[in-house]
């Protein structure tokens, strides 16, 4: 008899394979991988930034290829001249360059069927010199 891994990226699936009695079939189990935030208690829930300057958002997840996702008033974020999402590790921040009023709202960092959310305010209003 000999065995085999079928590993996923959520799961991890053992196989036997040999000489097995007629009307038996091989064995498998599986193993789900639940991605969670190993932040969820010390995360910065509020953050103040004063408009013109930047805002950083972290989350810190349990696995290294979990996927991260990033949403502001509950829509998908996607990449810009003034957003971006940076992973180190385990470590995933969205990062906000010169904020705006605007940019005020409720952020979501999101892993599966689990969220943290965030929100910021952006203070004071930027003046450009003449």
């Amino acid at each position: 008899m000999f065995q085999y891994a079928c590993p996923t990226r959520y799961s991890s699936c053992l196989h036997q394979q040999g000489l097995l009695p007629e009307g038996s079939q091989s064995s498998c189990f599986q193993k789900k991988l639940k991605a969670a935030f190993t932040n969820k208690d010390s995360y910065q829930k509020e953050v103040k930034v004063s408009a013109s300057q930047k805002a950083t958002l972290n989350c810190e997840v349990s696995d290294l290829k979990t996927e991260v996702k990033w949403f502001k008033d509950g829509k998908q974020l996607s990449s810009s001249k003034t957003v971006h999402m940076e992973s180190k590790g385990k470590s995933h921040q969205l990062v906000l360059e010169n904020v705006e009023k605007k940019d005020a709202g409720e952020y979501t960092c999101e892993v599966g069927n689990e969220k943290l959310l965030f929100k910021i305010q952006v203070e004071g209003k930027h003046f450009l010199a003449h």
